[in-house]
């Protein structure tokens, strides 16, 4: 993360990954977030070093998916059959099928999408899986949600779980309140991973993308689960 004022914002080339702290006091902090080319303003306030969305307001988030198989997640919130009708207008005919990890929707020429996944829908702690014809940008607009509420429910090996955060944060700060075990793993749609040892997070997975889900697994007695929250 790189921390600069106003003055220094014009000489700075940022990354997708790169988040800007300004206005800072003891009270309040403002926070800038580049995405898709911008300087996009996250109202944020500042309780205990923890910051909370305070807006309450609708935004929109883009996903940008290419050809071939993409893991992606939301933080938008809203009716899960009303976000799963918005994203499958928005791919159309682009798109071949959607699956999280037991349901599935698969576009038929002259009928549309068609499939169980129709009426679940799509929830903010849930990693899913679309196969592209060619690329394509859906919008999802709604307001965000609250990651510090969004339950993500573990079970033994491998889950599939969402990213409900509206920037990026780096594992250690991402997963502190999963409470990882020694030899958990996490990976990403490009298969860059980590693993949980001697009580840090190591491996090529570094940071945690919005619009992105990922793969976790980890090691649970059979027949039960465990629910942890992202740190916000």
């Amino acid at each position: 993360m790189q921390i600069l004022d106003d003055i220094v914002i014009s000489k700075y080339e940022p990354s997708n990954t790169d988040v800007l702290w300004l206005d800072v006091s003891s009270e309040y902090t403002q926070l800038k977030a580049y995405i898709d080319g911008l300087w996009k303003p996250i109202p944020f306030v500042h309780m205990n070093n923890t910051y909370t969305n305070n807006n309450n307001q609708q935004e929109s988030q883009i996903i940008k998916l290419h050809d071939g198989w993409n893991w992606f997640s939301t933080y938008i919130s809203g009716e899960p059959t009303e976000l799963i009708q918005t994203f499958e207008e928005s791919v159309g005919s682009s798109g071949a099928i959607i699956k999280s990890h037991v349901s599935t929707a698969e576009y038929y020429e002259d009928f549309g999408w068609f499939g169980d996944l129709n009426y679940i829908g799509i929830t903010n702690d849930n990693l899913y899986m679309i196969n592209m014809k060619e690329p394509c940008e859906v919008t999802l607009s709604g307001i965000p949600c609250d990651p510090s509420t969004v339950a993500i429910t573990l079970k033994n090996s491998w889950n599939w779980i969402g990213y409900p955060c509206q920037i990026p944060h780096d594992l250690e700060y991402a997963l502190k309140y999963f409470d990882p075990q020694e030899g958990d793993i996490i990976k990403n749609e490009a298969s860059k991973q980590a693993v949980y040892t001697n009580g840090h997070w190591d491996g090529t997975l570094k940071v945690l993308q919005p619009g992105c889900g990922y793969q976790y697994w980890t090691n649970l007695p059979a027949g039960t689960t465990k629910t942890v929250f992202f740190n916000s």
